[in-house]
């Protein structure tokens, strides 16, 4: 397997468990690690939330190569130092999660707003116009209508189908994590006190999940021998959950083929090419329930391919997410929208001559 094609296969695998693990959330009993599980289960069948996160982005610097390390650059070099304000209010039945989204560019002066409103089968977006790349005046203050299934499945009870498989999905690849590091080399409890909460959060327990130079390689082991198998196991178990990430079986059979045909080599390249400064999750939990969490993520890449002992790219991050309402009566201020633009009318609105 191709270094090129393992880090492919790792960034898709590792994004969509990321993901996962912001959005979730963890009992007084047992160990860290399964206090840490039932948590999560029991946050991830709340009926509702409402929940304010902060991505804070010190570096992106991700290593692109060929004709689009140029673009990826000068991205790295805008994002650095800005801020993604993110307010969240989510309803599991009837299914839906409206985002409010505020990216505040560093040393700009630049603050882009777009609100997200999602549903059991669409998603309906507000685009900001920008200086550089102005909308189309048909499309200003307008929202685009994203489908997330085919219209001819879109009943109502395929949406609730859609609703509820995005809910067993992020179950099982939490319970997929869990199982896959083991408890006290990962997972460790914190005093209250000491674990660093924003004022007026209150926490029973808090514990924090972590990888460090000091475990990092029975990490990279981990991640090889045990996540990625499984997580490719689960996904082709499970057709909806193929259908719901938009990916083939065949697609999923080659990675899963890729990564037996060269775990060790991966394994190794993971140690040699990633270095690990702090992967670390910290959730405060009461009454069951994730109240607060916040994740770091501080990686760098370096160059294995020159020989050169040089940095490559750095990405570090730090999210801060607390969560209220929990199964409290969900007040939406965004209204759904009556008349909005499909894809295809503002893909046509943007090609059209009076947009150039």
């Amino acid at each position: 397997m191709s270094i090129q094609k393992g880090k492919r296969s790792i960034i898709v695998s590792i994004a969509i468990m990321v993901v996962l693990i912001v959005l979730s959330g963890c009992t007084n009993g047992g160990s860290p690690k399964e206090a840490l599980l039932k948590a999560m289960e029991k946050t991830a069948a709340a009926e509702s939330y409402s929940a304010q996160t902060t991505v804070t982005i010190h570096e992106a610097n991700i290593p692109v190569q060929g004709d689009k390390a140029a673009s990826a650059g000068y991205v790295a070099t805008v994002l650095k130092g800005s801020k993604l304000h993110m307010n969240t209010e989510y309803r599991k039945e009837p299914f839906r999660t409206d985002w409010k989204l505020q990216l505040e560019l560093a040393g700009g002066g630049v603050t882009l707003n777009v609100p997200m409103i999602a549903t059991g089968d669409k998603l309906y977006m507000k685009l900001p116009a920008l200086p550089a790349l102005p909308l189309p005046e048909a499309a200003t203050d307008k929202y685009i209508e994203l489908a997330l299934q085919e219209q001819n499945n879109a009943s109502k009870d395929a949406e609730g189908d859609v609703a509820a498989n995005r809910q067993l999905l992020a179950g099982d690849v939490q319970k997929l994590i869990m199982t896959s590091f083991d408890g006290d080399g990962y997972f460790s409890e914190l005093e209250t006190k000491d674990a660093g909460l924003p004022e007026g959060v209150k926490a029973e327990r808090v514990i924090r999940f972590g990888i460090t130079p000091q475990n990092q390689a029975d990490a990279a082991a981990a991640v090889t021998g045990k996540l990625l198998p499984g997580l490719y196991d689960l996904l082709l178990d499970n057709a909806e959950y193929l259908k719901l990430l938009n990916v083939t079986k065949e697609r999923v059979e080659q990675w899963k083929g890729d990564l037996a045909a060269g775990s060790d080599g991966l394994t190794e390249r993971l140690k040699a090419g990633l270095k690990v400064n702090d992967i670390s999750i910290v959730s405060a939990i009461r009454d069951g329930y994730v109240h607060y969490q916040s994740m770091t993520i501080n990686v760098e890449w370096k160059d294995t391919v020159s020989g050169a002992e040089r940095v490559s790219g750095k990405l570090d991050l730090r999210f801060d997410t607390e969560y209220n309402g929990i199964n409290k009566p969900v007040a939406f201020e965004q209204e759904l929208p009556t008349d909005p633009l499909t894809w295809e009318q503002f893909t046509q609105l943007l090609q059209s001559p009076s947009a150039m």
